[in-house]
C-alpha cells in the first residue's frame, strides 16, 4: 500500500503531489539543505513546540506561490504514526461535516506519511503572540476595545464550529471525569502547585463532579487544544491550527475551558493586566451560542487548568514560580464553590 494518503482537495490547491511527496521526505536534521528539495520548493522556516516541529515551505505553482506546512512529532512516545493519522483524519472529517462553512480558517490536510504530515498554512499570527504585546501590564490598559473585538471573534468561530460539528447532548460522567482528574494530578507536581493543594482540589472538584452527575451538556466535535498558541489572528479573521487532540465527541466545555483556563494561567502571572484578559474572556463567554452552566463550567474550568499546568514547564527556582504565578491559590479559589468564578464571570 501506498504510504502516502492523497487528498481530494489536492487538485483545487493546486499544488502538485510529486512536491508534497518530496517535503515529506525531506531529511529531518537538515530540512532547508535537503538534496531531495525541488526547486519549487523554498523552505521559509521552522518552529518548535514541546512535542512537533513544524517546518513551512513555499511552493510555486502555475497560479502563484502555495504555502504548505509539513509537521513532524518530536517525541516518539506519543506514537508518532497515531498521533499524525489522527489529526490529519480529524482534518479530513471537518473538511467533509463543514464544508465551505469554515474554509480557510483551519488546515487542509494534503498528504500522510509515516514520518509527517503536510497541511495548507494558516495565515496570522497566534494570539498567545499578541497577548503578550496587548494585554501586558503596559499596555493593557489601551487595548480594552481591541480585546472586546477579539474575545467575540474567537467566539464566533468557536461556535460555528460546535454548531456545524453538533451531535446532541451528554450527561456528566462523574466515574469518567475522576479518572482523567487522578491522570492529571500527580504530573502537576514538578509545576510548583503544593501536595496540600492537589489534595484538596481533589476533594473538591470530585465533591463537584459528583453532584452534577447526568446533568445534560451539549455536545459536538472537540478540537481538544483549543488555547491562545493555536488560535491565529489575520486581518480581523481567526484561524485555527494544531487538531492533533481532536474528538469526535465531547461536551463543548471542554473547549471553552480550555481557552479560559489559558486566560486564568496568563492572568496569574504578574507581567500581565487582569482587566485586560478579563475583558477577554468576558467577551468570548457572554457571545457563545450555547447556554452554559456556570456550575458544570467551573468543573472544566479546574481539569482544563491541571491539564495545562501539566503540559508546562517545571518550575524549579522561586523566580520561576513568581514568573509563573500562585498557581495554589488560582486552583483553591476555583475549587471552591462559594467563590465566584474568576474574571467576574456570570450567567
Amino acid at each position: 500500500m501506498n504510504s502516502f494518503l492523497r487528498s481530494g482537495r489536492l487538485a483545487a490547491d493546486q499544488v502538485d503531489a510529486e512536491l508534497l511527496r518530496r517535503i515529506a521526505n525531506i531529511g529531518e536534521e537538515s530540512p532547508h539543505n535537503s538534496p531531495d528539495t525541488a526547486s519549487s520548493i523554498t523552505f521559509l522556516r521552522e518552529t518548535s513546540s514541546q512535542h512537533s516541529e513544524v517546518s513551512t515551505y513555499r511552493i510555486e505553482t502555475s497560479s502563484g506561490p502555495r504555502y504548505v506546512v509539513a509537521k513532524r512529532i518530536r517525541d516518539p512516545k506519543l506514537g508518532t504514526v497515531d498521533f499524525l493519522q489522527r489529526e490529519y483524519d480529524a482534518l479530513q472529517k471537518i473538511r467533509e461535516v463543514a464544508g465551505d462553512s469554515l474554509a480557510g480558517t483551519f488546515p487542509n490536510a494534503l498528504l500522510f506519511s509515516q514520518k509527517r504530515i503536510v497541511l495548507s498554512m494558516v495565515a496570522g499570527v497566534s494570539l498567545d503572540k499578541q497577548l503578550k504585546r496587548t494585554a501586558n501590564v503596559l499596555t493593557g490598559w489601551l487595548s480594552t476595545r481591541q480585546m472586546e473585538q477579539t474575545g467575540r471573534q474567537v467566539t464566533a468561530w468557536l461556535g460555528r464550529f460546535h454548531e456545524l460539528m453538533r451531535c446532541g447532548d451528554v450527561g456528566h460522567d462523574h466515574d469518567k471525569y475522576a479518572t482523567e482528574f487522578d491522570m492529571l494530578l500527580p504530573k502537576c507536581a514538578p509545576f510548583g502547585v503544593a501536595a496540600a493543594t492537589l489534595r484538596d482540589v481533589r476533594e473538591a472538584g470530585f465533591r463537584l463532579s459528583h453532584d452534577l452527575q447526568s446533568r445534560s451538556m451539549p455536545a459536538a466535535a472537540s478540537h481538544g487544544d483549543f488555547i491562545p498558541q493555536n488560535i491565529l489572528i489575520h486581518q480581523g479573521k481567526v484561524g485555527v491550527i494544531d487538531f492533533a487532540s481532536y474528538s469526535d465527541r465531547a461536551p463543548v466545555y471542554r473547549d471553552v475551558a480550555h481557552f479560559v483556563g489559558y486566560l486564568l494561567l496568563l492572568g496569574a502571572k504578574p507581567i500581565y493586566a487582569g482587566k485586560s484578559l478579563r475583558v477577554l474572556a468576558s467577551s468570548f463567554l457572554a457571545a457563545y451560542p450555547f447556554p452554559l452552566d456556570s456550575a458544570l463550567l467551573r468543573i472544566f474550568l479546574i481539569k482544563a487548568l491541571l491539564r495545562l499546568i501539566s503540559d508546562g514547564e517545571p518550575v524549579r527556582t522561586y523566580v520561576s514560580r513568581i514568573r509563573s504565578g500562585n498557581l495554589d491559590n488560582l486552583l483553591l479559589r476555583l475549587a471552591d464553590e462559594q467563590k465566584p468564578l474568576p474574571f467576574g464571570i456570570q450567567f
